[in-house]
């Protein structure tokens, strides 16, 4: 019960100290669920709506209002990370990231009017991210029953590139969908799937069942993700000395 208190407290407080974002309203907020889509030497999940869905991930962002084309933010996500083709050949693990980014926004006076409530942008960033074990598979790597469900970890660079666009519901609260593509770098960018198929206890390694339809690329593997979000913007009400709250004055480029 205390719990329940305590989160309809925070929305409350939330709804009540969010604005659209302005020059005025520079801080937001963005809460977020989504879709990772694995691109590598299995093959490819980008725009496939046909592969098993379980790439599911959250993420959180804090974005800065700069000026009518720009906003700077950071990013940081968890969730899933994987590819099926079948019982045999499939991976699966966790990966964490973040990036710092920036939007460039089409309701710039230029496109589209600054006071429209839909405002498309393109995004590029740059960050880093980490592969790892789910829990539920054996860390130690010892236990070959439990392959493929494992990748490789380690660490790579990451560029997203993307775009989206974000519909302002009201005064408090705006709607955002975003596609991104993330481009890897790194010593073993390509090996983030190289634990995979069956198991040879011969050598002690994991191979494809047919190597013949999974050709080693050496491209790195890359991932494109689907994020829908909430975004509040936090600023409180201005008022004037007659304790009326102070209207926003919007500032056109002509």
């Amino acid at each position: 019960m205390n719990i329940r208190c305590l989160l309809l407290t925070a929305l409350l407080l939330t709804l009540q100290f969010s604005q659209a974002q302005t020059q005025r309203n520079k801080y937001a907020i963005g809460l977020s669920l989504g879709k990772t889509e694995y691109n590598g030497d299995f093959g490819s999940a980008i725009l496939n709506f046909n592969q098993k869905f379980f790439n599911r991930t959250t993420a959180v962002s804090l974005i800065r209002y700069i000026n009518l084309d720009l906003d700077l933010g950071i990013q940081a996500q968890n969730g899933d990370y994987g590819y099926y083709v079948n019982t045999e050949d499939w991976f699966t693990g966790k990966k964490t990231d973040a990036s710092i980014f920036a939007h460039y926004k089409f309701n710039n006076d230029i496109f589209l009017d600054q006071r429209s409530n839909f405002s498309p942008f393109i995004s590029v960033g740059v960050g880093a991210a980490i592969y790892g074990i789910n829990s539920a598979i054996d860390k130690s790597e010892t236990m070959p029953g439990l392959y493929p469900a494992i990748i490789k970890q380690g660490v790579d660079v990451i560029f997203p590139v993307g775009a989206g666009f974000k519909f302002q519901l009201n005064t408090t609260i705006a709607i955002q969908y975003q596609y991104l593509y993330n481009f890897t770098f790194g010593k073993n960018a390509d090996v983030r799937d190289t634990n995979r198929g069956k198991y040879n206890e011969t050598t002690g390694k994991s191979f494809f069942s047919n190597n013949s339809l999974y050709p080693e690329n050496n491209i790195n593997d890359t991932w494109g993700e689907h994020l829908i979000s909430a975004v509040f913007t936090f600023q409180k009400a201005k008022y004037n000395h007659r304790g009326l709250v102070v209207r926003r004055h919007y500032r056109r480029r002509w």
